[in-house]
C-alpha cells in the first residue's frame, strides 16, 4: 500500500471529561509534545492525506495546524457518528484505504501499524487489539480461530463477556467496501451513541473478512482516558522514545 492511498482520520472530538483537567485532553503534553501532535506525527509516517475530527472547543487548532484538514463534529454522538458525518460529503477513490486513529491513543507502535497494513492486503477490515487482565472500560473482542465476530462495548457487556482478555485499541484500517457500510451503523439504545465498533459485526454480516493484530505492548495500545492513565504514560516514557 502506497502512502497516497492510505487516508488517516484522527478522532479528537471527545469531551475528555474523565481526565479532569482544564486543558483539553488532546492538548496534554508528554515530553513537551501534545497528544494530538504525536498522533499527527504517527499518521504522517504512513499517509499523505490526514484529517482531524474535532469538536467546537478545538476550532482554534485550525489556525495553529493550517497544513492539515479539519472536520467539525457538531454533535458529540460517538465515534460512529463522527466517522459517518465525516464521510457524508466526501469522495474518495475506490483504491483508498482508511486508517482510524485516536488523538488520545498516540503511542501505538509503528511496527503494529505495519502489520495492520500488511494484513489489510487480504482482510477488508483490520483491528488493533491488546491483551490485558485489568480491563475496566475497553471494548471486548469476541473472536473465533480465524476472525473477529464482534466488539462488545464494555459498559454493555455481561459478567461472562468481561472475562475476555483481548481488548480493542480503537485503531482500525479498512477498505472502500467497508467504508460503504458505515451508513448502516445505528444508534445504540442504551447510550444513544453511534459506535464505530459496530462496523465489525456489520462487515461480518456482509461476508467481508475481519482480521486482528494483537499488540505486545498494552500501554502504547490503550487510550489515555483518565488522569491515572495519563500519569502512567508520563512515567513510562521518562526513559523511552515516543
Amino acid at each position: 500500500m502506497i502512502k497516497n492511498n492510505l487516508v488517516s482520520i484522527i478522532l479528537a472530538g471527545g469531551k475528555g471529561t474523565r481526565i479532569k483537567k482544564k486543558t483539553p485532553k488532546v492538548l496534554l503534553k508528554i515530553k513537551n509534545k501534545t497528544l494530538i501532535q504525536i498522533s499527527i506525527n504517527l499518521a504522517e509516517t504512513f499517509s499523505d492525506k490526514i484529517y482531524l475530527v474535532i469538536n467546537k472547543t478545538l476550532i482554534f487548532l485550525k489556525n495553529e495546524l493550517r497544513s492539515y484538514n479539519f472536520f467539525l463534529q457538531k454533535n458529540p454522538l460517538g465515534t460512529g457518528h463522527a466517522i459517518k458525518e465525516f464521510f457524508k460529503n466526501r469522495r474518495f477513490n475506490k483504491k483508498n484505504y482508511f486508517m482510524i486513529l485516536y488523538a488520545d491513543t498516540p503511542f501505538i507502535l509503528k511496527s503494529d501499524v505495519k502489520k495492520m497494513i500488511n494484513k489489510s492486503k487480504t482482510y477488508d477490515l483490520v483491528i488493533l487489539a491488546f491483551k490485558t487482565n485489568k480491563n475496566k472500560g475497553c471494548g471486548l473482542i469476541q473472536r473465533d480461530k480465524n476472525s473477529i465476530i464482534e466488539i462488545i462495548e464494555y459498559k454493555n457487556s455481561n459478567k461472562q463477556q468481561r472475562k475476555i482478555n483481548i481488548c480493542n485499541s480503537g485503531i482500525m484500517i479498512f477498505n472502500y467496501k467497508v467504508k460503504k457500510l458505515l451508513k448502516l451503523i445505528k444508534k445504540d439504545i442504551i447510550s444513544n451513541e453511534f459506535y464505530l465498533t459496530d462496523i465489525v459485526k456489520i462487515s461480518q454480516n456482509k461476508n467481508l473478512n475481519v482480521g486482528v493484530v494483537i499488540s505486545n505492548n498494552e500501554i502504547r495500545s490503550r487510550g489515555i482516558n483518565d488522569i491515572k492513565t495519563f500519569k502512567k504514560n508520563i512515567k513510562y516514557f521518562e526513559k523511552k522514545l515516543i
